[in-house]
C-alpha cells in the first residue's frame, strides 16, 4: 500500500489525543442535530463561563465544507471557515476569518501524496503577518519533518523552527520531536492493546528550565456505552481521570472529569459535560 506521512503538526497525534481529549475541567451542555441537507448545527453554553457558542457546518462533496462558529464574548474568537477539497488531486485549501481580540484572515494550504505531505499556513491582520511553513517524507512507516514560522510584517525573521520523526504501526506509534524553537522535546508511545484499551507515555525535556516531566495513560472502553480515562504526571504527581457514558432515554453523553495531586483526593478541577443529540 502507497504511504502517505502524516503532517508535521499531527506526529505524536494518538499520544497528544491520549492525554488530551475528554479532560474538559468545565461545566458544559451542548446539543448536536445533523440534518438531512448535511447541515450539522451545534448550541451549547460553559456554565462557568456563562458564554454560550453556535457552530454550524455544510458539508457538499462537490467542493468540500462550510462552518460558522460564533460565541457570546470577545473573550473566545467567531470564526467563519471553507474547505475546498476538489481544487486538485491531494490539496485542501481552507480560507478563514477570525474575529474575537483582533480580527485575521488566513488561508492555510494542505498537499499530501506517496511518502510526502507539506502544509503552509498564511496568516494576517492586516499589521502583522505570518507564514507556516510544514513539510514530512517518510515510508513504511517512518516519517521525517519539520517546520518553520516567519514573522513576514516588516521582514522575513524566522520565530519558530521544530523538527521531529515518527515511526507508526497500525497498533503502535513512536515520535521524537520539538517545539518552541527546538527548547522542548517531546517523546511519544502509544499503544492500541486491544480493541477496547490503549495506553502511551510521554516525556517532556524543558531545555529551557532543565525540568523533565513524565506522563503516563491509559484509555478503557468497558462497554458499548462506557470508556474511562486516567492519567498521572511525574514528579508533579497531578492525574486526571475522566469517565464518558451514553444514556439511552434520554439520549445524552455525559461526561464527567476531575483532576487532583498526589497529597489529596479532593479534585483541584472537575468538569460536567452533557451532549444531547446527534454525537
Amino acid at each position: 500500500m502507497a504511504f502517505v506521512p502524516p503532517f508535521f503538526n499531527n506526529f505524536g497525534k494518538s499520544t497528544k489525543d491520549l492525554f488530551k481529549k475528554k479532560y474538559d475541567f468545565e461545566h458544559v451542555v451542548k446539543c448536536t442535530n445533523k440534518t438531512p441537507t448535511g447541515v450539522t448545527l451545534e448550541a451549547g453554553g460553559f456554565v462557568s463561563e456563562n458564554r454560550g457558542y453556535l457552530k454550524a457546518k455544510y458539508v457538499e462533496k462537490s467542493f468540500g465544507e462550510v462552518e460558522v462558529e460564533a460565541h457570546s464574548t470577545a473573550a473566545k474568537d467567531s470564526k467563519a471557515t471553507a474547505k475546498l477539497t476538489k481544487l486538485a488531486t491531494g490539496l485542501t485549501t481552507t480560507l478563514g476569518v477570525t474575529s474575537g481580540k483582533s480580527t485575521d484572515g488566513s488561508a492555510d494550504f494542505e498537499y499530501s501524496q506517496q511518502h510526502v505531505a507539506v502544509k503552509a499556513v498564511a496568516r494576517s491582520d492586516l499589521d502583522t503577518h505570518k507564514l507556516d511553513f510544514a513539510a514530512s517524507v517518510g515510508n513504511n512507516g517512518l516519517s521525517v519533518g519539520g517546520q518553520v514560522v516567519m514573522d513576514v510584517s516588516r521582514g522575513a525573521n524566522v520565530t519558530d523552527a521544530n523538527a521531529g520523526v515518527e515511526y507508526a504501526q497500525r497498533d503502535y506509534s513512536v515520535s521524537a520531536f520539538t517545539e518552541k524553537n527546538m527548547t522542548l522535546v517531546n517523546l511519544g508511545y502509544f499503544h492500541r492493546l486491544s480493541a477496547s484499551t490503549q495506553l502511551g507515555a510521554q516525556l517532556k525535556l524543558d531545555t529551557n528550565k532543565g525540568s523533565r516531566s513524565l506522563t503516563v495513560g491509559t484509555e478503557h472502553k468497558i462497554d458499548a456505552d462506557t470508556s474511562f480515562k486516567y492519567k498521572t504526571e511525574m514528579p508533579s504527581g497531578v492525574s486526571a481521570a475522566a469517565v464518558e457514558h451514553r444514556l439511552r432515554n434520554p439520549d445524552v453523553l455525559l461526561g464527567v472529569a476531575a483532576q487532583f495531586n498526589k497529597s489529596s483526593f479532593a479534585a483541584e478541577k472537575f468538569g460536567v459535560s452533557l451532549t444531547f443529540g446527534d454525537s
